[in-house]
């Protein structure tokens, strides 16, 4: 297809989607979907567990059992330009299924609707995941969602997306599946030191399996450049020979020019077999992680850890990541982050 042709060949496609949805009148009543208020600043905490209360060992002839105690805080703050604060486009959902399962997501929107988009993905995700929890097919899920945003009538998706990152915890295995750069991580103790590991990897560009994939259909990886040929900021997918789009991640939800070069909604997944060792989940947009390395955070998590405190620790990895932001960067962008405590600190 001719260069000139790829953004009309897309917007073609997207206004026969959504012609062919006004004309079907029971469409919206098929991907209706429960009403959530959106705010620009959300927090939650599920439970404080009393402080007598340890986790243990649980026996039988056949296996050994933790018993794992699920509770969370999350926090989202919009970010600003300059000096205007600006729309949050970051979107999450948390809920506990019992006290050892539950679900966890965040979401990153980017371009014009990407608000919209975010949104759309978050009550999309909560309504499947609650209805076939013990059966999430992952993929199907964010093709399904993916194909929804690009279909939808009340939102553009042509330059504007979503990130989305996926926790489900169940049966004592941790499963994570992701779209874009919102990262998963846990954190785990072993001989008194606080170990690391991230549970999802980010989708940039410039990573070599990502990179491959895009060349081949066609995009090409770069960075911004000034027009004096300075290159700045992070790696970039854009359809060769032009200036567009320009996203800065290989993965996502929407993106309808992005997808014809390569950027794919087809999410990795990870699994996790908890252990005895592990302490908690740190879940947040890349806003959160820009400034602040993986370690930085487990540490300050690990204080409101010991305090059964997972609502301070959002507070305090914001403010901590504002400060950096604004050391660093003209603005700061929106943070979003869940921190999920695996079991009660005082065991």
């Amino acid at each position: 297809m001719k260069l000139v042709n790829i953004h009309q060949s897309i917007r073609s496609q997207s206004d026969n989607r959504r012609q062919t949805s006004r004309e079907q009148t029971n469409t919206d009543q098929k991907y209706k979907l429960p009403q959530l208020m959106d705010k620009q600043i959300s927090q939650k905490i599920f439970k404080k567990p009393p402080l007598q209360s340890k986790s243990k060992k649980i026996l039988n002839s056949k296996i050994s059992k933790l018993e794992i105690q699920l509770y969370y805080g999350s926090l989202s703050k919009a970010g600003f330009d300059g000096f205007c604060e600006k729309t949050n486009q970051d979107r999450e959902f948390a809920e506990i299924i019992d006290d050892e399962q539950g679900v966890f997501a965040v979401m990153d929107g980017h371009g014009t609707d990407g608000d919209k988009i975010s949104t759309f993905v978050r009550d999309y995700f909560l309504q499947y995941v609650m209805k076939d929890f013990k059966t999430i097919d992952f993929i199907k899920l964010f093709a399904n969602a993916h194909s929804n945003v690009s279909s939808h009538s009340h939102f553009d998706s042509l330059m504007s997306g979503t990130t989305a990152t996926l926790i489900v915890i169940r049966d004592q295995i941790i499963n994570c599946a992701w779209v874009g750069d919102s990262r998963a991580m846990l954190c785990t103790k072993q001989q008194d030191k606080l170990i690391t590991s991230e549970l999802s990897i980010d989708h940039k560009p410039h990573l070599l399996k990502e990179k491959k994939r895009i060349e081949s259909q066609g995009g090409f990886v770069n960075t911004y450049k000034l027009q004096n040929g300075q290159s700045i900021g992070p790696s970039r997918v854009y359809i060769k020979g032009a200036s567009f789009p320009g996203l800065a991640m290989s993965r996502s939800i929407g993106d309808q020019i992005a997808e014809q070069v390569g950027v794919s909604h087809i999410p990795d997944i990870k699994q996790h077999q908890i252990t005895k060792d592990d302490l908690f989940i740190i879940i947040g947009s890349d806003g959160l992680w820009e400034f602040l390395d993986n370690n930085q955070i487990a540490e300050m998590t690990y204080h409101y850890f010991l305090n059964n405190d997972p609502q301070g620790a959002c507070q305090k990895l914001i403010q901590e990541s504002k400060i950096q932001w604004k050391k660093f960067s003209e603005g700061v962008d929106d943070i979003t982050v869940i921190v999920v405590f695996l079991q009660n600190s005082n065991i």
